[in-house]
C-alpha cells in the first residue's frame, strides 16, 4: 500500500446539530472534535489526501449525519477512516484514552494498534478495544461496521472530567500529531 494513492477519511463524529457530549466546563464534543480534525488537515498524506467524510453534514441531526457521513466514505472508496470522538462517564469521573476497531477487521485492528502504540509512546496509554457488531450496532459504533475500509474511532479523552479535559485541552497538537504518526506507521505496513 505505501506506494498507491490513499484517500484518508476523517470525521469529527458529531455536527452542529448534534454536538455530543458537554465537557465539564460546558463545551460541546464537537468542537473539541473540529479542532483535532482541523489540526489533522494541515498535515500531508504522502501518496493521497484527506476526505473530510462529514463535509456535507454539519447540520444534519444523529442519525441521519452518521448515515451520511459512512455514505460519503463508501461513495469516495476510502483506504481507512477514522472518527473523532471524546468520552464521557456517567459519574463523571473516567480518564483515559481508547480506540476502537470493528471485531474481526484486521486490517482495523492494525491501525487501533499502531495508533495506541504512537500515542502511548508519545502522551500516555491509549486501550485498544474490539467492538462486538451487535453490542455497537445501535449506536456511533455502526461506523465501524458500515463502512467498507478499515475503520476506528478515536477518543482521546474525557472531557466531563475536570483533570482529563484540561490534559485534552493542554495537548491538541500532540494528540493530532500522534494520530498523524501513527497512521503514518500504518500506511507503511500494509
Amino acid at each position: 500500500m505505501p506506494d498507491e494513492h490513499h484517500k484518508i477519511a476523517i470525521s469529527t463524529g458529531h455536527s452542529v446539530a448534534s454536538p455530543g457530549v458537554l465537557s465539564f466546563n460546558g463545551t460541546p464534543e464537537h468542537v473539541y472534535n473540529t479542532v483535532l480534525v482541523e489540526k489533522l488537515l494541515k498535515y500531508h498524506v504522502p501518496h493521497g489526501e484527506w476526505f473530510r467524510a462529514d463535509h456535507d453534514c454539519e447540520d444534519l441531526r444523529y442519525p441521519k449525519h452518521l448515515r451520511q457521513t459512512i455514505k460519503n466514505i463508501n461513495d469516495a472508496d476510502c483506504t481507512c477512516a477514522m472518527e473523532l470522538h471524546h468520552n464521557a462517564s456517567p459519574k463523571h469521573n473516567a480518564f483515559g484514552s481508547l480506540v476502537l476497531y470493528a471485531d474481526g477487521s484486521e486490517l482495523g485492528y492494525l491501525l487501533a494498534k499502531r495508533l495506541a502504540d504512537v500515542f502511548t509512546s508519545n502522551l500516555r496509554e491509549m486501550n485498544v478495544y474490539p467492538n462486538i457488531k451487535y453490542l455497537g450496532k445501535k449506536n456511533k459504533k455502526a461506523f465501524l461496521w458500515d463502512t467498507v475500509c478499515p475503520a476506528v474511532i478515536i477518543e482521546p479523552s474525557f472531557i466531563d472530567t475536570l483533570d482529563d479535559m484540561a490534559w485534552a485541552e493542554l495537548n491538541q497538537t500532540q494528540i493530532a500529531s500522534s494520530i498523524y504518526e501513527g497512521l503514518l506507521g500504518w500506511l507503511k505496513a500494509v
